[in-house]
């Protein structure tokens, strides 16, 4: 039998959706067409997905484009930090314990932290380039 759609048209997915097979009889309507609409689509014809594969530049523009501006809820937000627990601090720590960091980069950290000034506010100390405001005076609280 000769397939006659292709990957990019949404008349195989309106079919599967009007025409469910039996595996659909687990889910409900709706879970079944996210599944058709949304989580098939992540998938190639021949089931490889994108592994061994990468997005080329123009491609990632668009997508950082798309996502950035979009709001995050605060579940999202926290899932994204990092570490997310304490054996995972310490799965971190002890993979970066021992790096050497070359010349080039403690001369990068150097210059960087040289153009910074401490600032503070009678009650925080912060470093920056400029002024926060007009309530910071130049100098650091040791606390």
């Amino acid at each position: 039998m000769q397939n006659i759609y292709t990957p990019f048209t949404l008349e195989w997915r309106r079919d599967l959706i009007n025409n469910p097979p039996n595996a659909a009889k687990y889910f409900s309507k709706e879970e079944w067409e996210h599944i058709v609409m949304h989580e098939l689509c992540k998938v190639d014809i021949h089931g490889r997905g994108m592994r061994g594969k990468t997005h080329n530049s123009a491609t990632r523009v668009k997508m950082s484009k798309a996502s950035k501006g979009r709001p995050k809820s605060e579940s999202h937000k926290l899932a994204m930090r990092k570490p997310k627990s304490d054996s995972h601090k310490q799965k971190l720590r002890e993979l970066n314990l021992g790096k050497i960091q070359s010349v080039e980069t403690r001369e990068k950290r150097s210059l960087s932290m040289s153009a910074l000034i401490w600032w503070n506010n009678g009650v925080k100390s912060v470093r920056r380039t400029t002024c926060p405001g007009p309530e910071w005076f130049r100098g650091r609280i040791y606390l």
